[in-house]
């Protein structure tokens, strides 16, 4: 989830605030393109700073 929520920001060009790389290879996106998440250590932040109006 981190990963694909990681690469839709980037796609985005969205400022990435904190993100962690696994600590292997992992086998579901290329590498250098995942993020991980471990709760109370490693976290993944993104700022949304697209504006939508409707």
């Amino acid at each position: 989830m981190a990963s694909t929520l990681y690469n839709v920001a980037i796609l985005c060009n969205l400022p990435i605030i904190e993100r962690h790389a696994h600590g292997m290879p992992v086998p579901y996106v290329p590498y250098g393109q995942d993020a991980t998440v471990s709760y109370g250590d490693k976290d993944f932040q993104f700022k949304n700073n697209l504006l939508i109006l409707y």
